[in-house]
């Protein structure tokens, strides 16, 4: 495998998002690839009235996944896996994006598989679902990055975001 402790890292940041609600689908701050770059770089998740904002603790100001995948053009429009593969074709990034790109380890077309992932499951009504469904294609997509043949390695990976009956 490719990076194993990358891809164990990854895992334990989406475990940690699921477990403590700062997941979110269509949600450039608190989506899969919000989540990876917040934790490595460092940043705490604060809500602001504004769902298109995330403030961070840092003196670099917001997340900017939003600008890796640039909806500017019109912040009302949601993120769908097709708009994700759009996008690719041709990446602008500025110097704070390159630092939060490179903080996770990930390239910028690996940041945006795992976004298609999370991004192009099927609501099915259940958010908890939705969101599990979500995660379980990510590691999918996460196995194709880091080159992972062991499923014993991704089948352990998908049970830590089982949550257990009280």
């Amino acid at each position: 495998m490719l990076k194993q402790d990358l891809y164990e890292k990854t895992v334990s940041i989406l475990v940690d998002a699921y477990f403590n609600d700062t997941l979110e689908h269509g949600n450039c701050y608190a989506c899969a690839v919000g989540n990876i770059i917040a934790a490595n770089c460092g940043y705490s998740y604060e809500s602001d009235p504004l769902p298109s904002e995330m403030r961070i603790n840092t003196g670099m100001g917001i997340l900017y996944w939003d600008a890796l995948i640039p909806i500017t053009e019109n912040l009302t429009r949601p993120i769908t896996a097709k708009r994700v593969t759009e996008i690719i074709k041709k990446p602008q990034l500025s110097i704070r994006q390159e630092y939060q790109l490179l903080k996770t380890g990930y390239s910028f077309n690996e940041l945006c598989s795992i976004e298609k992932a999370f991004e192009d499951v099927v609501d099915i009504g259940s958010t908890d679902e939705y969101m599990f469904n979500g995660l379980m294609a990510v590691i999918e997509a996460l196995d194709i990055i880091h080159e992972n043949t062991d499923e014993t390695v991704t089948y352990t990976a998908k049970k830590r975001f089982v949550k257990q009956l009280a």
